[in-house]
């Protein structure tokens, strides 16, 4: 210690099993820094002035890796995300929170795509499936709110309408071509049946109704992979 304060080179070992072990300057952590945690959690950084800031790696134990800068103590700057699953989220952080435009890119091919605000999801998002399908619409504070639009490879199309996250009402079908009926926009008379049939399962529940979706779209890439 100089003149009382803590100076050069910690290790803290805390009652509760946390290891912290890095530089004090003038009784202020400052340099880099190892932090590690009970559950095999290990971040790594620098701090500056009692604060951490620039370019951090957090490794979860589950295998995640999480790469970005801080500023004053709080994430800011554009952060990658890389899951132990093979997915990868990447984008910008402002004061601590998501904020700003991300791309999420999931193992199985599918991209998600929209904008975060105060660490929420809000505004449009755009969802595109390796096999050819678009799923659209609006998030309201995190949660799906609005009309969104379901998009197959072959040109069909429904619409689901969402209240707070809960989809509402049965879905419509939607596209364009022959005119067979008008459901708020013209459809054709492929999605009428397409629409029909899928909002026969919707009334199953949401549940049933994404499993046989799931089926529908491997159908589909085991058909294109020929």
């Amino acid at each position: 210690c100089a003149e009382g304060k803590k100076h050069g080179q910690w290790v803290m070992r805390v009652a509760d099993g946390f290891v912290h072990e890095g530089l004090y300057v003038d009784g202020k952590q400052h340099g880099q820094w190892v932090l590690r945690d009970t559950n095999g959690d290990v971040s790594e950084g620098p701090f500056a002035e009692g604060e951490m800031h620039g370019q951090w790696v957090c490794r979860r134990a589950d295998g995640d890796v999480y790469r970005g800068p801080y500023v004053k103590g709080k994430q800011h700057g554009r952060w990658v995300n890389r899951l132990a699953n093979g997915d990868v989220h990447e984008g910008p952080y402002v004061d601590g929170k998501q904020h700003g435009r991300w791309v999420c890119r999931l193992a199985n091919g599918d991209v998600h795509e929209g904008l975060y605000v105060d660490g929420k999801q809000h505004g449009k998002w755009v969802c595109r499936s390796l096999v050819g399908g678009v799923f659209e619409g609006n998030y309201v504070e995190g949660k799906m709110h609005g009309q969104w639009l379901c998009r197959s490879a072959d040109g069909t199309a429904l619409k689901i309408r969402y209240v707070r996250g809960k989809p509402s009402g049965t879905p419509v079908p939607h596209g364009k071509g022959k005119v067979v009926r008008r459901v708020g926009a013209w459809a054709t008379e492929k999605p009428v049946l397409f629409g029909l049939a899928l909002g026969a399962i919707w009334k199953l529940g949401p549940s049933i109704f994404a499993v046989v979706l799931l089926l529908v779209l491997a159908l589909l890439l085991s058909l294109c992979s020929r």
